[in-house]
């Protein structure tokens, strides 16, 4: 098991943040962001198969609910779903998704 973490640690290309105060909206339903990176996220709850494709608005949220802020709409696809976890592979960073995962390091290193 230990070598398959180390495998798949060492294939990131772009280090994970806490989604901490993060949700997603897919298909009119909020799920809550786990992890980011400028390659993908990780999400609590399960919504499609892998392989699937999704578009999505990521935003700040306050006790699941969306607050002002700035937000971020992507496409992706799902890579995976392991229980009640869903893993998203963004197919392109947009300057607003940048910012946003920019935005969260910043007030994690506060």
């Amino acid at each position: 098991m230990g070598e398959l973490a180390t495998a798949r640690s060492e294939r990131r290309k772009h280090s994970r943040r806490p989604g901490n105060g993060l949700v997603a909206e897919i298909r009119g339903r909020r799920y809550e962001v786990l992890d980011i990176s400028f390659g993908g996220m990780r999400l609590i709850g399960k919504f499609t198969v892998a392989g699937g494709l999704v578009d999505a608005e990521v935003r700040p949220a306050n006790g699941g609910v969306p607050i002002d802020g700035p937000k971020a709409e992507l496409r992706g696809r799902v890579e995976r779903v392991d229980g009640d976890l869903t893993a998203v592979r963004f197919n392109n960073v947009t300057d607003a998704l940048a910012k946003l995962i920019a935005q969260r390091e910043a007030e994690l290193k506060h």
